[in-house]
């Protein structure tokens, strides 16, 4: 008798997340039509500039002022930037965007103030925190790419700003973001694998994190580096949102994933310490000033709150200190 043909697997319905996304993590959400359709268009993104905002990048630093972004005027700039990159149109006038870097420019770099954009995250707005980002991803990959890496000749910026193009051998260089996993496992108490590098504060704590490898999946990622760095073994993977992350170049795909009870071992100098953490144990600690979990607007936080916030009284955000927290 032959074996009975086996009974296709049930089809369950489609379970999808809001979009967007109310706890979603900070830097995202830029209120921008990005209109890349017609960055090839060069006299249209000539006629833009005149009436634009312009975002200057000045070492990798953003023009911040009481929590603003400090845009710029045509008539306030000492001449037209040398690789102006068109970001997008604002919806709510038109008005373009464009950013440039500034690191050249002493003048401009001592009449604004310029700050670093992780540290500014707080007090930013959630769409100028994400188009600031947008702008600084977007220098940073310019200025590494002045040069071709398959023939070392100068690139000269197509498209915008948006790519760049070796005239000595043909070659054109597009921006890229570096895909790097975050990821909470959880053992079968439903505790929380948490880690510390060697170069934080002995009481800061947070995901484990890697980056993707060549022939890799995202899945593969997380397996690999939760043994790498702590020798747990994972069984399941789930995806739970994402960030980008230009400091300097990545894009951070977060995870939660059902662990082994194993015990964790650090064997790398990746990390100076790995262990569990039940909520009451999280609590305690935060609520004690004895432990600390990185800010709000990351996709590392996220993380953390959306398996806190499964079984405790109230919400991991209400025991962080500070207004707004």
């Amino acid at each position: 008798m032959l074996p009975s043909r086996p009974q296709p697997p049930q089809r369950l319905p489609a379970v999808f997340s809001p979009y967007p996304s109310t706890d979603a993590p900070g830097l995202r959400g830029a209120d921008l039509d990005r209109a890349s359709e017609r960055r090839g268009d060069a006299d249209w993104v000539a006629g833009l500039r005149p009436q634009a905002d312009w975002l200057p990048i000045w070492r990798y630093r953003c023009a911040i002022d009481e929590g603003q972004p400090q845009r710029l005027r045509w008539a306030e700039l000492a001449a037209e930037p040398e690789r102006a990159i068109f970001l997008g149109l604002r919806p709510d006038d038109g008005r373009a965007v464009f950013c440039f870097d500034a690191s050249h420019d002493n003048d401009l770099g001592e009449r604004l103030r310029f700050a670093d954009l992780r540290g500014a995250v707080p007090v930013l707005e959630t769409a100028d925190a994400a188009l600031l980002a947008y702008a600084r991803a977007m220098v940073y990959w310019q200025r590494q790419h002045r040069h071709c890496g398959r023939c070392g000749g100068a690139t000269q910026p197509r498209q915008a700003g948006h790519v760049l193009h070796c005239p000595a051998c043909e070659v054109e260089h597009y921006p890229r973001s570096d895909p790097s996993m975050l990821c909470l496992a959880r053992d079968p108490q439903d505790r929380a694998l948490l880690g510390r590098q060697p170069q934080w504060p002995e009481s800061l704590y947070s995901v484990l994190a890697g980056f993707a490898e060549p022939g890799e999946t995202i899945e593969d990622c997380v397996a690999r580096e939760i043994w790498e760095e702590a020798r747990v073994r994972i069984h399941g993977t789930r995806y739970v949102a994402s960030q980008p992350w230009p400091f300097p170049a990545s894009v951070l795909l977060g995870f939660h994933a059902q662990a082994q009870a194993d015990t964790p071992q650090v064997e790398q100098d990746e990390l100076a310490d790995a262990r569990w953490f039940s909520r009451e144990e999280l609590a305690e600690g935060l609520s004690a000033r004895r432990l600390h979990v990185p800010p709000p607007f990351t996709l590392s936080f996220l993380l953390l709150a959306r398996w806190y916030d499964e079984a405790a009284p109230a919400p991991l955000l209400s025991l962080l200190p500070g207004p707004g927290r």
